[in-house]
């Protein structure tokens, strides 16, 4: 679940990176209308986006019965792994591109 969700904010991220994509202009929208410490977590900064991205995947894995509610107990510890997750998959995408 934890690489699924990764996977998910890259894709969001990436969605949003260049001119030609989908969210990109919610993301300019958003950019000039928030300040960056409210933009970043939602669109702009793909290792910030995995507190409120996170947040909300595990909130609605308990929702929908994927995970027990006992799971909201580990949320910190899951959003620092998927962090790292996201911080390792970009660092060996850049190594190799």
């Amino acid at each position: 679940m934890l690489f699924i969700n990764t996977l998910c904010i890259i894709g969001i991220y990436e969605a949003a990176a260049q001119p030609k994509r989908i969210l990109y202009p919610i993301k300019t929208y958003l950019e000039e209308k928030l300040p960056y410490k409210v933009f970043a977590p939602i669109l702009g900064c793909v290792y910030c986006m995995a507190s409120v991205w996170g947040t909300l995947f595990l909130a609605m894995s308990i929702f929908l019965d994927i995970l027990p509610l006992k799971w909201g107990i580990v949320l910190p510890f899951y959003i620092a792994a998927l962090s790292g997750l996201i911080h390792g998959i970009e660092f060996l995408r850049e190594k190799f591109s």
